[in-house]
């Protein structure tokens, strides 16, 4: 849940039992996500703590293309994260841990108002 009315997502397709990453991650209105998951024409399979708080519109949008995983499978555990490092390394993709950095879609909502005072003082950002 990103608030108002937005969500962080990206979209991804179940290939060969791994998961293919078909969008960057992104922001995005609730709305638009709709849309761009429409145009695929494929079943959708949200999870997430946003996923429930959408669950309505979503299956009133996409009616049976709509999938909801429970909610002990939509979050993040260290088990899947295990796994999935698992699976790079037996191909071979390997990163040093102090390569890992968190990914930030937008600035949070006190730097944007920082930001946002700043400017109207002239003074730059």
């Amino acid at each position: 849940d990103a608030r108002n009315d937005q969500v962080y997502t990206a979209l991804y397709k179940q290939n060969d039992g791994r998961q293919e990453k078909l969008t960057e991650y992104m922001a995005v209105d609730i709305g638009e996500l709709i849309e761009k998951i429409r145009v695929t024409g494929e079943n959708a399979v949200f999870i997430g703590d946003a996923a429930g708080l959408h669950s309505e519109r979503l299956k009133a949008e996409l009616k049976s293309k709509a999938h909801f995983l429970p909610g002990n499978l939509g979050m993040q555990r260290a088990s899947s994260v295990a796994h999935l490092a698992y699976l790079k390394a037996v191909s071979g993709d390997l990163c040093d841990c102090f390569d890992l950095v968190p990914i930030y879609l937008r600035k949070s909502q006190a730097e944007r108002e920082l930001d946002k005072k700043n400017n109207i003082c002239g003074q730059e950002s």
